[in-house]
Parts: C-alpha cells; sequence; structure tokens
C-alpha cells in the first residue's frame, strides 16, 4: 500500500464510520493539479465563486471561506503528493490558504501524503499543530510477504525465496509495496 492509498483509506475508513461529512482530495502534484482539484472541490461543495477573479489564490479563498460558514461539517481535506518544497512557502504558495488556515475550524482536518523530509514542514511553519507519521519502506520480510500475499501462494523454495527477496529488495523495487502489489 503506497502513501496514497493509505492516505486515502484512513480518510474512506473515518468517512464509512460516520466520524466526517465530507472527504475532499487535493492533487499538489503540480500547480495545474491543484487548481484543477480546487476547482472540482468548489463544484461539488456549490462554493459561491467571487465575480471577476479566477485565480488560485481567490480560489482557494473561497474554499476556505466556504468550510469556514460550513463548521457543521466534519470534514478533511486530502492534499496528495505535496512533494514541491516551492507549495510550503506561504509567501510562493497561492493555495496555501487551504492548508494553513484548516478553515479555523476544530471539525476540519488536513491530511498531507508528501515525499518531502518532515523537517521542512516543520521549518516552514507548515507543521505547527501537526502531528508527522513517517512511513518507512517495508523491509524485506515484508515485502516477500505481500508478494505472497498478491501471488496466493507461499514461497517455499529456497532459490525461488531468494529471487522474491531479489525482486522487493533495494534493487528491485525498493520495498514500495505499490510496486509490489
Amino acid at each position: 500500500m503506497g502513501k496514497s492509498t493509505l492516505a486515502l483509506h484512513v480518510a474512506h475508513t473515518a468517512f464509512a464510520r460516520g466520524e466526517l461529512d465530507w472527504v475532499l482530495l487535493i492533487d499538489a502534484s503540480s500547480e495545474t493539479t491543484i487548481e484543477q482539484s480546487l476547482r472540482e472541490i468548489a463544484r461539488l461543495l456549490e462554493v459561491p465563486q467571487r465575480e471577476g477573479r479566477g485565480d488560485l489564490t481567490t480560489l482557494s479563498e473561497d474554499v476556505v471561506a466556504f468550510l469556514r460558514r460550513r463548521s457543521d461539517r466534519r470534514v478533511v481535506v486530502v492534499v496528495d503528493n505535496l512533494d514541491h518544497r516551492r507549495f510550503l512557502d506561504a509567501r510562493r504558495s497561492p493555495w496555501n490558504a487551504c492548508l494553513r488556515g484548516r478553515a479555523d475550524s476544530s471539525h476540519t482536518r488536513v491530511l498531507v501524503t508528501s515525499r518531502l523530509h518532515p523537517r521542512l514542514f516543520v521549518e516552514s511553519g507548515f507543521a505547527e499543530a501537526a502531528r508527522i507519521h513517517r512511513v518507512e519502506e517495508m523491509g524485506e520480510a515484508d515485502g516477500v510477504t505481500m508478494l505472497e500475499s498478491v501471488m496466493g501462494a507461499r514461497i517455499e523454495d529456497e532459490a525461488e525465496r531468494e529471487a522474491a527477496v531479489s525482486l522487493v529488495g533495494p534493487r528491485g523495487l525498493a520495498g514500495l509495496p505499490l510496486a509490489i502489489r
């Protein structure tokens, strides 16, 4: 299971348990995908848009203002693939209100997936009220177990086990669960 899959699983499990009213996804792979995500959220939630200003900063401010007004809703915003350091800089990140503001609501949470080092989130002030959970790569034994699960069979033969370890190890799939699946 990869970081995105894990984050969405956590969010959807909380939704299924009735702990959340809305799960919102922002693909932070690029400024284009961020804008597309925010536009889709605005459309789905019927967020009122200000006339004449369609820029990303205004769009993110409109979404955050809407979430503030809807404080009766328990929301998680999943910000996936926040892998570009420039998006942590409030002066250069036009959509930062969605994360830094967290809609000023105790009912709104933000779940971020990233390959960036947690230290960068702390240094940027991004993680002031956050709990950072670092998910490490799988070890070889866990990788082989996952491979067996995907194959639907145990690897008993020693030569096959060595080949499996080589496949899931650092020179193969590097312990990345999504690659193993």
